[in-house]
């Protein structure tokens, strides 16, 4: 497979690209007013997944860390190279941590700065849209592409459960160096990470009947199918392949309350 270098300050890395291949989905999504359809139909015994990072949360996970540690225009440009399916977001993650390379006293200390300023990082109508979700008895899961304690603190501040909520999870050795990061979190269990390899595991185990994916990134829209609907997200970053793969593509979330 061919190589792309790409170019990071004093960075620079080789990149496989494409790994992802959105025409399949383009084809196969929705129209605007079928998707709408679909949303409002929702009730009992369906789930909403909602991705964290820039689309419930207005940051994104790995920019914040790098911009505790210096490096925020570096670690943003993969970010956004992994937003467009340029390359996997298992690759984008390590890739991240790598360069980072962060120790465990400098994470707890970024885990405190993340938790201790949780509402102000919310995405507006965020709350207000798991709420009319519960109020109509649809299930609301947190499926994240940054890390298990971020997402658990969002989960317990939104009030929804942690067996409701999907992350990673930082490994660090006995020295409190970063060792690698455990993608089995995103999964089904058996090796085989991604959100859409989640969804199928949780709509087969848990019995749900319709199933929509709301985020602003590619790994998001490529989990149509196993979900029934995928809504792009774009307020915090705008993507186009992620606009073009999207059965219905918005920026505020009130228009998601209002269509219930």
């Amino acid at each position: 497979m061919p190589r792309l270098p790409i170019f990071l300050g004093v960075f620079t890395i080789a990149l496989a690209v494409p790994l992802i291949e959105p025409p399949n989905r383009i084809s196969q999504k929705m129209s605007e007013p079928e998707a709408r359809k679909v949303w409002k139909s929702l009730g009992p015994g369906d789930a909403v997944c909602i991705d964290i990072d820039q689309t419930l949360r207005k940051d994104n996970v790995f920019q914040e860390l790098g911009r505790m540690l210096g490096m925020f225009e570096a670690i943003e440009k993969i970010t956004n190279l992994a937003m467009s399916g340029s390359f996997s977001h298992a690759d984008s993650m390590r890739m991240r941590l790598n360069m980072m390379n962060i120790s465990r006293a400098q994470y707890e200390q970024f885990l405190k700065i993340q938790m201790n300023s949780t509402k102000e990082h919310l995405a507006p109508g965020g709350v207000d849209l798991i709420a009319a979700l519960k109020k109509k008895g649809i299930d609301v899961y947190l499926v994240g592409g940054g890390f298990r304690e971020n997402a658990n603190n969002l989960a317990d501040y939104l009030g929804i459960s942690r067996d409701h909520t999907f992350s990673h999870d930082l490994v660090f050795d006995a020295n409190g160096n970063y060792k690698d990061l455990d993608v089995s979190g995103v999964s089904d269990g058996q090796g085989h990470h991604g959100k859409s390899n989640l969804l199928r595991v949780l709509k087969a185990e848990r019995n749900i009947k319709k199933l929509v994916m709301l985020g602003d990134a590619t790994i998001d829209m490529v989990a149509c199918p196993p979900a029934d609907l995928c809504i792009g997200y774009g307020k915090f970053y705008m993507e186009p392949l992620v606009k073009a793969m999207a059965d219905w593509y918005l920026i505020d979330m009130e228009e998601l309350i209002r269509a219930l």
